[in-house]
């Protein structure tokens, strides 16, 4: 699941201080029967006793300005103390806007309220209120809906586009993906990577589709717990690349990821150790066949040879044989390896809507777009 949806926007818009300054202050001073309560009320700041502070000064109130700063004191008091209806109730005494009350009503749980009133306000913060009002009223399409035309009116931002994946998350995966792929573009660090590949990991897909993204994740920098190392290795050897596995088996023990001493990364080790040299020495004498090539392709990027690899890769493409596609992913991989993210791209482009291979292409496509080779 992505990070929890970012509620900060909410203690912005809660004014924190006893003036409230996004209010009119009022020019003329007050009494000391107002002003020695309320200076009380603003030290002690929540609880009856603050509020006991603030009714002594609404009772010796006798100027509109006065009250208006007995009203102001007194949401300042409310909302400290947790009670936001009350603190909304006194700005209205004194012509608060929808722009100042709606976040009251918001955390008062007052959803309804708080939507028509950030709908009167408007503006990019206010449809933020309304989303999340959506929300907490249990209505996830709607909330992504308002912020998919927030990020249509006003331009992606981080914050926006967490929040929409995380709500796509439960009811709509491919609207996730696209969302997550726009985040990457804007921030392709290893962390935005890993919720995205987390995320991909939990759904179903052919051996041959998981290394690939297996690969992506060590190439991200998220080749991170030993589980996803013994299992990327073990798809590798079954699937005929054990030198990948023999790569990434190697990257984890510098890393301290896993441990030589672990037995099932020792047994691992020397399997795809043993197979990676024997395929290496088999090269020269494979047959120039689909088969022949894509066995080829993968002995020779296991020893990290990609630009050979990508050639080997590129005949299998080529063919109508039920391999291409994988090959067609593979090459992509090898170009990328080899520094030319830009052939890499195109060839990941290449793989057709409705392959098996189409996610984890489009997710290497992505991948090679924001980083140069």
């Amino acid at each position: 699941m992505m990070s929890r949806l970012r509620h900060g926007l909410f203690a912005a818009l809660l004014v924190g201080t006893p003036m409230f300054a996004a209010l009119p202050a009022a020019a003329q001073a007050v009494s000391k029967g107002v002003g020695i309560p309320l200076e009380q009320a603003r030290r002690i700041a929540r609880g009856p006793a603050a509020i006991a502070q603030v009714n002594a000064a609404r009772s010796a109130a006798k100027t509109p300005a006065e009250r208006t700063k007995v009203a102001q004191m007194a949401a300042f008091v409310y909302a400290n103390s947790g009670q936001y209806a009350a603190a909304a109730q006194q700005l209205e005494t004194i012509g608060a806007g929808p722009r100042m009350l709606a976040p009251y009503y918001y955390r008062a749980g007052q959803y309804d309220k708080a939507i028509e009133l950030a709908k009167r306000a408007g503006g990019p913060d206010m449809q933020v209120v309304v989303a999340q009002s959506y929300l907490k009223k249990g209505d996830k399409r709607g909330a992504a809906g308002v912020y998919q035309q927030l990020i249509r009116s006003s331009g992606p931002r981080m914050e926006w586009l967490d929040n929409l994946a995380s709500l796509q998350f439960s009811f709509d995966k491919a609207a996730y993906l696209s969302t997550v792929r726009q985040m990457i573009k804007i921030d392709p660090s290893p962390a935005r990577y890993k919720a995205l590949l987390f995320n991909l990991k939990q759904q179903n897909m052919s051996d041959q589709a998981r290394l690939i993204m297996y690969q992506l994740m060590r190439q991200t920098g998220n080749l991170t717990e030993p589980a996803d190392v013994q299992e990327m290795s073990k798809l590798a050897i079954i699937g005929g690349q054990p030198g990948v596995a023999l790569l990434a088996l190697q990257d984890a023990q510098k890393a301290n990821v896993v441990s030589p001493s672990d037995p099932m990364t020792a047994k691992l080790v020397q399997a795809s150790s043993q197979r990676s040299a024997a395929a290496v020495a088999a090269v020269p004498h494979l047959p120039a066949t689909p088969a022949g090539r894509m066995e080829a392709g993968n002995a020779l990027f296991g020893s990290n040879q990609y630009p050979a690899a990508a050639q080997a890769y590129a005949q299998v493409a080529a063919s109508n044989a039920p391999i291409a596609d994988q090959a067609r992913v593979l090459k992509g991989i090898a170009q990328v390896r080899a520094g030319d993210s830009n052939g890499g791209r195109a060839t990941f482009d290449s793989v057709a809507k409705g392959s098996a291979f189409y996610d984890v292409a489009q997710l290497w496509s992505l991948y090679a777009s924001t980083h140069k080779g």
